[in-house]
């Protein structure tokens, strides 16, 4: 049986090649501990960010039972829609809250994986929207925080090199991050974890029931 891992290189998905510990560990190897229980289930996947669609395929391999959502900004990744493979597709913002329940009516998700923009307002935004389409049980994961220390814009010009980005109607500034943003999403997790809807009441148990951080990943476990 192929792990998580060999699947993702053997379609090119650099989920993995990102190398997060000293023990060699990927992405891959990291997201096999949460998909494993779950791979020969009928369950719904929704990845922000489809970009060549390697991902989609390893997902289609590994998840044989799966239907597969995808939302892309780039008009590029509309040639992996295939409902004939349970693969749907749609060319939107991740920010769009409109278009996104226009597109997943009212689907709810075992996995949502944010691998978009790499932005910082962009997925607090996307988490907002969607944090409430996770299933009980399921989960959340948010990728490459890495990004989330540095200026995009202003470093890496990624309005120019990062592909759908120039599809994106907000100014370039906007691309420039600030890690204090994404510190501040963690510790609202956090806070709704411990204390649930009233945080007077230590008999209040939230819809969270776990964050786990990894190197440049965050997973959120639903009750």
């Amino acid at each position: 049986m192929a792990s998580f891992r060999d699947i993702c290189k053997r379609h090119g998905a650099d989920k993995g090649d990102h190398r997060i510990n000293a023990k060699g560990e990927t992405y891959a190897d990291i997201y096999d501990r949460y998909f494993s229980s779950i791979r020969y289930e009928e369950i719904n996947i929704l990845e922000l960010g489809v970009k060549g669609g390697a991902s989609i395929a390893a997902y289609r391999e590994y998840f044989p039972k799966a239907r597969i959502y995808g939302i892309d900004i780039d008009p590029y990744c509309k040639q992996f829609h295939d409902p004939s493979k349970n693969i749907f597709i749609e060319i939107m913002s991740q920010t769009d809250e409109s278009a996104i329940n226009t597109f997943l009516k009212d689907t709810k998700f075992d996995i949502i994986l944010d691998d978009a923009s790499h932005v910082n307002k962009f997925t607090i935004a996307s988490y907002n929207i969607l944090n409430n389409r996770v299933k009980s049980n399921g989960i959340y994961i948010i990728e490459d925080l890495g990004c989330a220390y540095f200026k995009l814009e202003t470093e890496f010009g990624v309005s120019r090199t990062w592909p759908g980005m120039s599809y994106n109607t907000a100014p370039p500034s906007e691309f420039n991050n600030d890690i204090a943003d994404i510190h501040q999403l963690t510790n609202s997790i956090i806070t709704k974890l411990d204390n649930g809807v009233d945080i007077h009441s230590v008999y209040s148990i939230s819809d969270i029931s776990f964050v786990h951080r990894y190197k440049y990943i965050m997973v959120i476990g639903k009750n």
